[in-house]
């Protein structure tokens, strides 16, 4: 996936970066190179939207000189935005990333027909970058690679969330590949 792609060169090489579970943690664990222990921070068996942003919290106040990137869904982040509020009194050096396509990806390609359908998992499109602004975080939307290497490029020593609007087509050929 070009946006994991992306977020990982553009990452300084002392980052710390907190995936939630998800579809897109599906794009992400394949490819992300990490060099060191505790580079990487995932919840244990896919299992706990709402993971990483809190996780970004712990890790930046636990290693206050090193920048955190936060990878996190749309659900995910739905469920702790509040959080955002934290990350900005605090001003920590977080970077949040959503992954936008303003659906539950993985649960929308598992469900069967008697769950509800598409309409028990997609919502309307929210603009995360204007709460992360109203929360006194910096707030971008990227919608090419082109848009994320230009909101991650920068000081990541600020709070700031980039909102990745995203095409969720290729994840039912990353589930299939990964989980069978």
């Amino acid at each position: 996936m070009q946006l994991v792609d992306t977020v990982s060169a553009a990452l300084p090489s002392d980052a710390t970066v907190t995936v939630d579970a998800g579809a897109h943690f599906l794009a992400i664990m394949p490819l992300w190179p990490v060099a060191n222990p505790f580079d990487l921070l995932i919840s244990n068996g896919l299992s706990t939207m709402g993971y990483a942003v809190p996780a970004a919290i712990g890790a930046a106040v636990a290693r206050p000189d090193r920048p955190v990137v936060a990878l996190v869904g749309d659900g995910g982040l739905g469920m702790t935005m509040a959080e955002l509020e934290t990350i900005a009194r605090l001003d920590l050096p977080i970077t949040v990333v959503v992954f936008n396509d303003a659906a539950l990806s993985l649960i929308e390609i598992k469900q069967r027909d008697q769950h509800g359908g598409a309409a028990a998992v997609k919502y309307r499109e929210t603009d995360f970058a204007a709460i992360a602004r109203a929360s006194s975080i910096g707030g971008l939307i990227a919608r090419s690679a082109d848009e994320l290497r230009m909101a991650l490029d920068g000081d990541w020593t600020r709070p700031r969330l980039v909102d990745a609007r995203i095409d969720p087509s290729s994840y039912r050929a990353l589930i299939a590949t990964t989980r069978g």
